[in-house]
């Protein structure tokens, strides 16, 4: 019995996690754990709060470097829901180099992993200085989120060094 009502029952881990993580934010604001915990769950669903969290990260703490990734990929993720990229306005760049950035941007935004990296790793060989060499750093950042034993990563590592060189 306990079996199929489980199975039947869809639980939300990203939101059970919140539930769990609020009473140890309330007694340690800028716990690393809890926070760079929340910072990857709301990193697509709601980029400033993955910023927040992440900028709650003590710079000695263990997950400081992981949460920098986080920001960066907060910042893609941002421009994906808006569908728009913000650059300088005097950053030279042509429009199909920013199609696969905003390309790249809008994946991300909705969990597509592979499509960003294809968009981004695409741009790598068109035009590596736009958003100061922001697919290689956004690349970088990603592998980084999905772990070195991510299949994802190791696929996309080699294209990514045979897109640099």
């Amino acid at each position: 019995m306990l079996t199929s009502v489980s199975n039947s029952m869809e639980i939300d881990e990203s939101k059970l996690a919140r539930v769990e993580l609020g009473p140890v934010l309330r007694r340690t604001p800028r716990h690393p754990e809890a926070n760079l915990l929340l910072a990857r769950l709301y990193l697509e669903s709601d980029p400033d709060k993955a910023v927040t969290h992440a900028a709650a990260i003590p710079e000695d703490s263990e997950g400081f470097e992981m949460a920098g990734h986080i920001r960066r990929l907060s910042r893609m993720a941002r421009w994906g829901h808006q569908g728009t990229i913000e650059l300088e306005p005097d950053a030279p760049k042509s429009e199909d180099t920013l199609q696969l950035y905003r390309s790249g941007a809008i994946a991300l935004a909705e969990g597509r992993y592979t499509d960003t990296l294809d968009s981004w790793i695409e741009l790598l060989t068109r035009d590596r200085k736009l958003d100061d060499e922001g697919a290689r750093k956004n690349c970088i950042a990603l592998f980084a989120l999905l772990g070195e034993d991510s299949e994802v990563t190791q696929v996309y590592r080699r294209k990514f060094s045979s897109a640099l060189f």
